[in-house]
């Protein structure tokens, strides 16, 4: 038996404070028992990340390729996934980092199982500077096998998170014309054709976010992520599919609404009720929504006194949560 081999598949925009710290930790993943392979993809940042590259390119062997210009992690990971000569792949963003023996856990639990398409574990969120208590599976509750339903509810899996098949990430590029929930389309059209996902319960790799994140709300990620949802919306096929779907799609509205409600934009009233047409809205937003329906002026008014409400009221039961759980 030949031995497994892994392709790493950076990719940097202006990460010039963080990209050495992504490096160093995927070359740190091998043990000598498998084919290692480091492929940089420099998005034509506009600060020292080149400069930071070429001058870890002295002291590690990878592949480094550039794009003609700035375009997006799904153009600057499909050049990665193109030139890649691996049987597995794995994605990770220059401000991100892994954690050590990501690599090696997720090849010992690939290797004995040649049906599953895709290998993805916990993370841990290092937010401002600090690390969150919570692993990103408190927040996104994994699943594993055939997830295409579980996948339309949210995206439980972070990017760099993965290990898959090198096959399967040529067949399945990323969509270009997507910029933040592209790994999440990614997932959902593997699913979709019932290739199986496996999970590991152990935060293997970090997430940083901050606010410039891609990640990080705005109304650009959100009409982004309805892309995705409306992509699937003639591939559901069983109720709880359509179910998970329309509530997905209904969280991603309101949360539409409550950027354009705090600004007093009559817009998201328009959200709010497309999203309550779709599921059930919690009382306070419903309670919010009859008010504008009167006068958008003072319903919009009391939905944000009572957004905010709602907020530090979970915010304060998370924080006792956490004090009950030490």
């Amino acid at each position: 038996m030949t031995r497994p081999s892994v392709t790493v598949v950076i990719t940097a925009y202006n990460h010039a404070a963080y990209i050495e710290q992504a490096i160093q930790s995927s070359f740190k993943q091998t043990d000598g028992n498998y084919g290692l392979e480091v492929i940089v993809v420099n998005d034509s940042s506009t600060d020292d990340t080149l400069k930071v590259i070429k001058r870890l390119q002295k002291k590690y062997k990878f592949k480094l390729l550039s794009t003609e210009k700035n375009s997006g992690p799904s153009v600057a990971r499909n050049l990665g996934i193109q030139a890649a000569d691996s049987k597995y792949i794995s994605f990770l963003d220059g401000d991100d980092y892994l954690l050590p023996n990501k690599v090696v856990a997720q090849l010992g639990a690939l290797e004995p199982n040649p049906n599953v398409a895709v290998c993805y574990t916990d993370c841990l969120v290092l937010r401002d500077g600090q690390m969150e208590k919570k692993p990103l599976s408190r927040l996104w509750p994994p699943a594993q096998g055939q997830i295409y339903t579980h996948l339309l509810l949210r995206n439980c899996i972070a990017s760099h998170a993965v290990l898959m098949k090198t096959s399967v990430a040529k067949r399945y590029l990323f969509d270009e014309s997507l910029r933040g929930p592209e790994d999440y389309d990614c997932w959902l059209r593997i699913a979709h054709d019932q290739h199986d996902f496996l999970y590991i319960d152990k935060p293997l790799v970090v997430y940083r976010r901050g606010p410039r994140s891609l990640s990080s709300p705005s109304q650009k990620i959100f009409d982004s992520i309805l892309r995705v949802l409306d992509k699937n919306q003639d591939l559901v096929r069983t109720p709880q599919q359509r179910k998970n779907l329309n509530y997905h799609r209904s969280v991603i509205l309101q949360n539409k609404a409550g950027i354009d409600l705090h600004r007093f934009k009559p817009s998201g009233l328009n959200f709010l009720l497309e999203a309550s047409s779709l599921t059930a809205l919690p009382r306070y937003k419903t309670i919010g929504l009859g008010l504008m329906r009167r006068n958008f002026w003072f319903g919009a008014l009391c939905y944000n006194i009572l957004d905010i409400r709602s907020h530090w009221r979970a915010k304060w039961h998370n924080r006792n949560q956490e004090v009950n759980d030490i």
